[in-house]
């Protein structure tokens, strides 16, 4: 297999694995470098190349991402035989346009088990990562590749939200 054959057989089951999961592993990091993962329900937002989620403003990971915006999101499949890490910048939504239109194409809001729990405000954030790198994995063939942004959200991969 060519080395343009396989970097696409690569980005295609890279793709797949994200397309068919909306878990992922948030890792986040504090001003002092102290780690912090957590599962989270995710909404790829191709056009944009963008993970968003939902979480409450005071969560560990809003505070994270705060001091430290720079995120890492690891997606796999059922067995877990390909992994799928995307690094990017994170933010926190603040602009009430934003995040009305986050919200509308949010996927698995009902998930979100600390909207059960507020009293005041509008007791949810919307983190919105910028994508910036792409890497596969497949562990047990010890195969790993980086995929160019641009290859990997190329128009029509996956169904828009």
């Amino acid at each position: 297999m060519s080395p343009e054959e396989s970097s696409e057989r690569a980005r295609n089951v890279a793709f797949n694995v994200l397309d068919n999961n909306d878990i992922a592993l948030l890792s986040t990091a504090d001003a002092d470098g102290r780690p912090h993962a957590t599962w989270m329900a995710t909404t790829a937002v191709t056009e944009k190349r963008q993970i968003i989620t939902l979480t409450s403003p005071d969560s560990r990971k809003a505070v994270n991402i705060r001091s430290n915006p720079h995120v890492e999101w690891q997606f796999f499949d059922e067995e877990k035989s390909n992994l799928v890490y995307l690094a990017g910048t994170a933010e926190i939504v603040f602009s009430p346009d934003e995040i009305r239109d986050y919200w509308n194409i949010m996927k698995h809001k009902e998930q979100a088990f600390f909207l059960d729990y507020f009293n005041s405000g509008m007791g949810f954030a919307i983190v919105c990562t910028q994508v910036e790198s792409v890497r596969y994995v497949r562990p047990r063939e010890n195969e790993s590749c980086e995929i160019a942004v641009d290859l990997f959200w190329k128009p029509g991969a996956l169904a828009e939200p």
